[in-house]
Parts: C-alpha cells; sequence; structure tokens
C-alpha cells in the first residue's frame, strides 16, 4: 500500500483480513479502516522517518528499514529499542541499477542489499516480497502523479526537484516493470491495483476483479 490519493476512492474494508504491506505513511489509513500491517518498510529518512518513527515504530509489525532510516535507527538503537513495538530489520544497501533503456532485476538475494532506484516502492518492497516468497503481490496507492494539489491520500507534500522531471517517471515505470518481469519469470505476478495513476508497465486489475 503506497500512499498517492487514489486509496482515498477505493473500499479497503476487504483488506482488513488479508496481508498487507505498508510503506511509509500508510499507517494514517489506520484511521479509517481496521487495516493491519504484517510487514512495513522505510527507506526514507527526511519526509517520513525524521518526523514519523514514533508511531511507525510501534505499529505491531515486521518492520524493515534501509538507507537513512536503518542508519539513524542503528546509530539511536538503544533508544528505539526501549519505544519499539514492531520487530526491525534493517537492510543494507546493493548496488545502484542504471539502465538507459530497459531495467533488469538481475540479483535477487536481498541479502546483499535492496537495489538502489529512483523510486523507493520498487527498489526496496516488491525485492522484499519476493525474498518472502509470496506468489501475488498487488500495488495499490502507487499513483506515480507526485505534481497535483493533494499528491498524498493524507494531504499534501512539496515534491523533490527531480519529480518535477519527466525522465523520474519514466525511469520508475521501467524499475516497476523489470521487477514485475522477474516475478513473471519466477512464476509470480505483481498487478497494479491502483486505481487510475500513470503506472503502465505492470497488469492492471481493479480490487473487485480479485477472487479474495
Amino acid at each position: 500500500m503506497g500512499c498517492g490519493p487514489s486509496i482515498k476512492n477505493q473500499d479497503l474494508s476487504r483488506l482488513e483480513n488479508e496481508i498487507v504491506i505498508g510503506v511509509n505513511h500508510s499507517y494514517k489509513i489506520c484511521d479509517k479502516y481496521n487495516i493491519k500491517f504484517k510487514y512495513y518498510t522505510v527507506c526514507d529518512y527526511g519526509n517520513t522517518w525524521k518526523s514519523d518513527n514514533k508511531e511507525i515504530i510501534n505499529l505491531n509489525t515486521i518492520l524493515f528499514l534501509g538507507d537513512l532510516s536503518a542508519n539513524d535507527y542503528f546509530k539511536n538503537i538503544d533508544y528505539y529499542k526501549n519505544i519499539q513495538k514492531s520487530e526491525v530489520i534493517l537492510l543494507k544497501k546493493g548496488k545502484e541499477i542504471i539502465s538507459d533503456n530497459e531495467f533488469e532485476w538481475k540479483n535477487k538475494n536481498i541479502l546483499d542489499g535492496f537495489l538502489q532506484c529512483v523510486h523507493t516502492p520498487a527498489a526496496f518492497t516488491l525485492p522484499l516480497m519476493y525474498h518472502l516468497g509470496f506468489k501475488e503481490v498487488y500495488l495499490i496507492g502507487i499513483d506515480m502523479n507526485y505534481l497535483m494539489k493533494d499528491n498524498y491520500f493524507y494531504g499534501s507534500r512539496i515534491p523533490n526537484r527531480k519529480m518535477f522531471d519527466t525522465s523520474y517517471y519514466e525511469r520508475s515505470s521501467k524499475e516497476f516493470g523489470g521487477i514485475g518481469k522477474a516475478f513473471e519469470n519466477a512464476n509470480r505476478k505483481v498487478y497494479n491495483a491502483t486505481l487510475g495513476g500513470n503506472l503502465n508497465t505492470l497488469e492492471r486489475k481493479s480490487l473487485d476483479e480479485i477472487k479474495w
């Protein structure tokens, strides 16, 4: 579950008994739905972990931290261990992926480090779900449109400068598509169940089409 504004227009009540993986500020949806996050991932520091670490680390979840959020946890480990309810697992960085034409995910061992890509959910969460053995993954709230007024389901956030560059979205879409192909090659599947949005490199399937 991403944080795009589209999830405000979806009926998420059916997720209350499903395995849900939260990303960054996804926990804010719990004010409206009784969703329990089995897993949670945070890689961002400045806009997520720095401001909301107490709320996130008090979730009853398995929390995976990477990059700057992992560094902060490690540096302040005694403090966090005293307040956390989450089981925390730190992941190290892997190699940066550079591709001008097509993104291909080759090294699938998450223990070697997570992918360094432009889009955190693609680089961090999907490979983690692959590592954990999920056969089907459905993405919601991955709108990939940060330039609209209310660019998150809980309000607005000023986009990073790179998000004004169309090449950012092109590269990010390739990353999602490349990781999706890796799932397919292993007889698994990633579907885009986001309502609308700009991610078109994954097969779409609405929440109403899913057999629960």
